[in-house]
This record gives structure tokens, sequence and C-alpha cells, in this order.
């Protein structure tokens, strides 16, 4: 299973002007220190895995890009400005005609115990955000 390394933050996405005003680019972005904490660890890993095996063709097609961002890195300090992440958590970012729009996806920390949980919550979460009603 391929993964997504732990480095420098990804450029800014495409501007709306840049863009098909029809289709939107989704980020879904696991900030966390290094080290990390076992949960970290766990989050991150099941991320990673829920999308590389259930959204491939989004990746596959930019309209979903995946990022492992450590906040330890000073480079990555625009992202996680832009993001408004300090500590561990996950965020999905949208570009779309309206500009970008951030949202933490707070209530994954109930199902990081769980592997099975935590694929399903954040597949519905993905989902959603994909469909345009997230």
């Amino acid at each position: 299973m391929a993964t997504v390394p732990a480095g420098p933050a990804p450029a800014p996405g495409p501007s709306p002007s840049t863009q098909n005003q029809t289709m939107t680019r989704t980020e879904l972005i696991f900030f966390h220190p290094v080290p990390g904490c076992e949960d970290c660890e766990r989050m991150g890993i099941y991320a990673n895995e829920t999308v590389m095996t259930y959204f491939a063709p989004e990746l596959a097609s930019g309209r979903l890009v995946y990022y492992d961002i450590n906040l330890n890195l000073r480079e990555n300090g625009e992202v996680t400005h832009r993001y408004g992440a300090y500590t561990q958590s996950l965020w999905i970012g949208e570009y779309d005609e309206s500009g970008f729009h951030a949202t933490e996806i707070l209530d994954i920390w109930y199902y990081v115990y769980n592997r099975e949980e935590f694929t399903q919550y954040l597949r519905g979460v993905l989902d959603q955000e994909l469909a345009g009603t997230g």
C-alpha cells in the first residue's frame, strides 16, 4: 500500500480562476508533530489506509489529495496557518468557486481505537464532501 511521507507542506491548491468552475479540489490533511503520540500514529495510518483503499479514483483525478504534514517543519508554516492547525488533527480543505474553506474533523478522535469504525466514519465524511453536501 502506498503511503504519503511526512514532509514539507503542499503548495496551496488551485485558485478558482484557474480551475474548471464545476470541479472542486478537496484536501484531506493529517497534521502531527514528530515524534507523535500513539493515537496520532494510529490516526495517520488509518487515514492513509482509508484514502488509498476507498478513494483511489478521486486521488488519481486530483479531485482529492491527501497530505501527511509534520508540524515541526518550519516550511510547513504556511499550510498550518492557512488551516489553523496547531496540534495533531485531521482537516478537510476545499477549493471551489467561492474560495477556500477548511474544517477540522473533530469527531474522528472518537474512532481512533477502532480501525473499522474510523474507516467507516472517515469514508462517510469524505463521501459527503466529495458529493458537495459536506
